[in-house]
């Protein structure tokens, strides 16, 4: 009787809210880097379709970066852990810092006269348009700092940094 319990299978199964919280981390992972690039891609085309122009790809790409590296850099530096709600910003970022990029540039295409470019004129004249729909954005995410479910008040203080950094 006791050979036969030995040879039985014993079959383990882990269970409870670290494993699944454990489980949605790295499925979250795995799609911002899935998702990511292709994100990437799709808005170098859309803006060399708008613009032709490389300052017209490199710009826009690179306000997302910096603002996606700075942002992200301070959500591990300050401890925030990622959830669901906090890959959200990833998209968030593209959204916002391609909204100001494509202000600049249209202006940028509109000031330039035989190949030279008034930058101070150009940013005196988109900067308060630009700092007015970020104000506001930043202020209806921070806006849900109030709230009581924690990952919602969390996605907010960081999407309202975001847009602001932006």
């Amino acid at each position: 009787q006791r050979a036969e319990l030995i040879d039985k299978k014993i079959e383990a199964h882990i269970a409870g809210a670290p494993v699944v919280k454990a489980d949605i981390v790295s499925a979250l992972r795995a799609e911002l880097i899935t998702f990511t690039l292709p994100l990437v891609g799709i808005a170098a085309f859309v803006a060399f379709l708008i613009f032709r122009s490389f300052r017209g790809v490199v710009l826009p790409l690179l306000v997302i970066a910096l603002t996606s590296l700075i942002l992200f850099g301070f959500l591990g530096y300050a401890g925030y852990e990622l959830q669901p709600m906090t890959t959200l910003l990833s998209p968030l970022m593209f959204v916002v810092g391609i909204a100001d990029s494509i202000h600049v540039l249209v202006e940028l295409e509109a000031q330039t006269k035989d190949g030279r470019t008034d930058i101070g004129a150009v940013m005196n004249h988109v900067f308060k348009p630009c700092f007015v729909t970020s104000l506001t954005t930043s202020i209806g995410f921070a806006s849900l700092v109030v709230g009581p479910i924690g990952p919602v008040r969390e996605f907010g203080l960081l999407a309202a940094m975001g847009s602001t950094l932006a």
